[in-house]
């Protein structure tokens, strides 16, 4: 972990004071409270923006809900974390969860953007990648190249570091429609890029989450 610290920190560098630190929890619902799971992580949603967080929520092809945390910097996410504890709501939320609990947390990443998102829409995919050899700054540089031929297609692109050091690669679409007629069309650029990465990889995908907003 220590070294993770590290490398983590020498990406970021001079940047540390203006990138946005994020928080994602992914929870599977108990069999039968996937309604209560949404319910409780609304209420949830209301004491995290009173204390000054973003907060956005999405399910995924497994009924899971992605649960996502954002700052717009890092004394804001200091503040945040400084008032949480003293919330009487957050406490009291936590202890109507705790009696009758509706999911269970099976992820939580905590990262920081490298790429912020311009325009979020309802349709995502996140591709989870892990650098080969801890190259970190060779693989966002390549994840970059990707993002202006994505970009250049309509396609909205965040690129985020999580605690790990793997590389969450988010690919936004205004709906399920757009994502449909980017299928349709494949990007030769793109597909250009693919081989040459395929080539010699500097990176391996662990997991894709397909998730869509709620509302």
């Amino acid at each position: 972990m220590k070294k993770a610290f590290i490398i983590f920190s020498m990406i970021f560098g001079s940047a540390m004071a203006t990138a946005k630190p994020l928080g994602v929890a992914i929870w599977d619902p108990t069999p039968g409270k996937a309604p209560q799971m949404i319910a409780s992580a609304q209420a949830a949603a209301e004491i995290h923006r009173s204390l000054g967080a973003t907060v956005a929520m999405h399910l995924d092809t497994l009924g899971r809900l992605h649960y996502v945390v954002t700052f717009e910097d890092w004394d804001g996410w200091a503040r945040f974390n400084e008032a949480l504890p003293t919330s009487d709501a957050w406490r009291q939320w936590q202890g109507r969860a705790a009696a009758d609990p509706a999911a269970k947390q099976v992820e939580n990443y905590f990262m920081e953007e490298v790429v912020s998102p311009e325009a979020p829409g309802r349709f995502t995919q996140i591709y989870l990648w892990e650098p080969l050899n801890g190259n970190v700054t060779a693989f966002l540089r390549d994840a970059r190249q990707a993002r202006e031929i994505h970009e250049a297609a309509g396609i909205d692109i965040g690129i985020n570091v999580d605690q790990m050091n793997r590389v969450h690669y988010v690919m936004s679409y205004p709906s399920h429609a757009a994502f449909a007629a980017q299928r349709k069309s494949p990007n030769a650029d793109f597909q250009a890029f693919s081989q040459r990465f395929s080539a010699a990889p500097i990176g391996q995908l662990l997991e894709v989450y397909t998730v869509t907003a709620l509302p």
